[in-house]
């Protein structure tokens, strides 16, 4: 049970308070569209970079990918740029009737593999994969299904072997697992208050740790708090079919990590995974904790592993993510490609 004094009631109250004051405008790196299809966009930070390392982004379907592009002084994409490479990122959109039967499998074969083939065709330099949280397992198996379009591939926490103990596991009884099923089936579209309040169960406690941080932030730091936090509002939808997969069949069957996780005819082992890889999993993350990220680095051949002592946002959007994992991430890409 969370003991909290009066005074660190009074201080959490407060935080709220201002934070329920505030407001956020994304504004987002100049990019040009260099691939559409239904939903998805193949959005490009260097066109004329064609010769460089391109850089696919490939965020998760759970949240909006502009947290890799979060705003001035907090944009993974724009440093990037800054470092030569040729960024693009695969914004997966909002699910129309178009999406609305797809699971990941759907994804992955109707926009991730097009989007690389495409990609491959403009672009004469290494192409990097670089996947964040769920978007790591689709990049994952773009590495393996497109060997042949892919040098190099970066997995950001990466969900993998949900059985370890530090991971957080919601609804794990079989009857709660078959209401969750049920829930989800009865939307064309899961909408983004039901998966926040599935975080929520995960760490019910965490909105009021951070609202008590909140209120004593002022600056760079109290702006990028504020955009974190509005984007993690700003969910986005999901199929029934991806949110059963990501909230029951990965966590409470392991799917992933017992091999039976499937793209097409094609099973989906990380140890089919050929080219050189990083492995970056936040030791303070709590959505995907160390150990079930760190068990890829025995899967893939040529993986390496860094561990810096962040969070699952942060390793991306935090205030120490450029020294923790951008700079780490170019010197990796700057020393093989």
């Amino acid at each position: 049970m969370l003991r909290v004094s009066a005074d660190q009631w009074a201080e959490i109250s407060r935080g709220l308070a201002l934070f329920e004051e505030t407001s956020f405008t994304h504004v987002p790196t100049r990019s040009t569209l260099l691939w559409q299809r239904g939903s998805a966009q193949l959005r490009d930070y260097a066109p004329h970079a064609t010769e460089k390392t391109a850089v696919l982004c490939i965020p998760s379907l759970i949240n909006k990918s502009y947290i890799l592009d979060l705003m001035p002084r907090a944009s993974f994409i724009a440093y990037l740029k800054q470092q030569g490479f040729r960024p693009l990122l695969l914004d997966w959109g909002e699910p129309s009737d178009t999406e609305a039967s797809f699971d990941s499998s759907d994804y992955i074969q109707a926009y991730a593999l097009a989007a690389l083939n495409h990609l491959r065709q403009h672009h004469d330099g290494p192409i990097v994969l670089m996947g964040y949280c769920m978007g790591g397992v689709l990049a994952l198996a773009l590495a393996q299904l497109a060997a042949k379009n892919v040098d190099g591939l970066i997995l950001l926490a990466t969900p993998w072997d949900f059985a370890s103990s530090d991971t957080p596991i919601v609804l794990i009884n079989p009857a709660s697992q078959a209401t969750l099923r049920q829930i989800f089936s009865q939307h064309d579209t899961v909408p983004p208050w039901m998966i926040q309040q599935i975080f929520f169960w995960m760490n019910p406690f965490a909105k009021v740790n951070k609202m008590q941080k909140f209120a004593g932030l002022n600056g760079e730091e109290k702006a990028r708090f504020i955009a974190i936090e509005h984007w993690a509002r700003d969910g986005a939808a999901m199929t029934s079919a991806l949110a059963t997969e990501c909230f029951v069949d990965w966590p409470q069957l392991n799917m992933l990590a017992t091999h039976r996780y499937h793209v097409g005819r094609s099973w989906i082992d990380p140890a089919h995974v050929r080219c050189e890889t990083l492995i970056i999993a936040a030791k303070r993350d709590m959505i995907v904790p160390l150990g079930c990220a760190k068990p890829l680095r025995k899967e893939i051949k040529r993986a390496q592993l860094l561990t810096p002592d962040t969070g699952h946002v942060g390793i991306v959007a935090g205030g120490r993510a450029r020294t923790l994992c951008w700079e780490p991430v170019a010197e990796w890409m700057h020393e093989r490609f």
